[in-house]
């Protein structure tokens, strides 16, 4: 008898291993790789929690001001925030589109200097029509975007910017780093937040960092603007933009209204989900919790949104032990009343409902109007 066996039958030997080996051994396989993921993770998790336990939210301003000066101190190092004592902040109007009762100009704003000129950030400027010719100076609002796919231009974006123009504030929305006009590729839709924070992270470059900082000269810019009360300037932005909005509210004291929407959790949360890459800070868990930095905003006014049907690291119930910590620190100043948690029934959005309870918060804080209830 030949030794040889066709390819498509196996000797009697084989057929025999395989059928008492493989299947058994792959569910074998398959339940250790699970035990060990889970492992892996609670050994991270374990080792967060460790970092941060037994911390004390302090019992007094002093001791919250000691803490405040060492958290700002690692988050501007941890994000990589240039410290460069900022200049004028050149820009160029490219366009205008004029509108019931506001208009649209297209800017272009020059950011960051480089070795052979400049970084440019696009931006949309709403800017309401003045009653009178006489017409004070009005709030404005930075209006910064998440990973929607239309950056800057995207209707969920435009939606809140034209809402705050007819309520009269001045607008200025922005295409992150990396997103919209800037993105790698020439149409709009790129993703920046992995893709593009993962190119820079070899160079010792973070997006966050990035981000804070052309927030920052958006804030310079607008202060520039004669419609604009330079003491009345608000931030607010959803998902990757409410991060952008957390950390430029946290560090920028001239925003003296901070709502970042579907993206307020916690630190221990993030671990093991789902986030990008413009969303973490290396190292925070070694010096700070989420509710210490949302606590650098106090004593101005901060409302955190949350969607109900969220991830979880982005969860009513994760963010509402953020905004527990961070609202002894405004008992501290006694402001109680600048801090608010807004759950809405939705998922991760920018809806309506999330944009009427900004617009009522912004005009309480920033013009002295109402109570901070939703504004239709």
């Amino acid at each position: 008898m030949s030794n040889t066996f066709s390819r498509d039958r196996k000797p009697d030997r084989i057929r025999s291993q395989s059928k008492s080996f493989f299947p058994q051994d792959a569910v074998v396989m398959v339940e250790t790789a699970a035990a060990r993921s889970g492992e892996f993770l609670e050994f991270i998790r374990r080792s967060a929690r460790e970092l941060r336990h037994g911390e004390a939210i302090p019992r007094s301003l002093d001791q919250w001001k000691e803490l405040r000066a060492a958290v700002r101190k690692n988050l501007v190092a941890a994000i990589g925030l240039s410290t460069d004592a900022p200049g004028p902040v050149p820009v160029r109007k490219v366009g205008e589109q004029k509108k019931d009762g506001y208009r649209i100009e297209h800017l272009v704003l020059r950011t960051i200097r480089t070795g052979d000129g400049w970084i440019e950030m696009p931006a949309n400027a709403y800017v309401p029509d003045a009653p009178t010719k006489n017409a004070k100076p009005m709030p404005a609002v930075l209006c910064v975007h998440g990973h929607w796919s239309g950056a800057k231009q995207d209707p969920v974006v435009q939606s809140r910017c034209i809402g705050l123009a007819k309520l009269g504030f001045f607008v200025l929305s922005v295409d992150a780093f990396g997103a919209g006009e800037r993105g790698l590729k020439t149409p709009l839709g790129e993703y920046h937040g992995e893709m593009v924070a993962a190119t820079l992270w070899p160079t010792g470059t973070l997006l966050c960092g990035i981000q804070v900082w052309e927030n920052m000269r958006a804030v310079d810019y607008l202060q520039t603007r004669p419609e604009v009360d330079p003491e009345r300037l608000g931030v607010t932005g959803t998902s990757g933009g409410g991060n952008q909005t957390i950390y430029a509210g946290a560090l920028d004291e001239r925003f003296q209204c901070v709502v970042p929407v579907c993206s307020v959790g916690n630190y221990q949360a993030y671990l093991g989900a789902a986030c990008c890459m413009c969303e973490l800070v290396p190292g925070a868990l070694t010096f700070t919790d989420e509710w210490q930095v949302l606590g650098l905003v106090a004593p101005r006014a901060l409302m955190v949104i949350n969607a109900t049907r969220d991830a979880v690291q982005f969860s009513v119930g994760e963010a509402r032990k953020s905004v527990a910590g961070a609202k002894k620190v405004f008992d501290l100043y006694d402001r109680s009343a600048a801090i608010r948690h807004v759950p809405i029934e939705s998922g991760h959005d920018y809806n309506q409902p999330m944009r009427e309870a900004m617009y009522g918060w912004m005009t309480r804080h920033l013009k002295g109007i109402g109570d901070g209830s939703p504004i239709a």
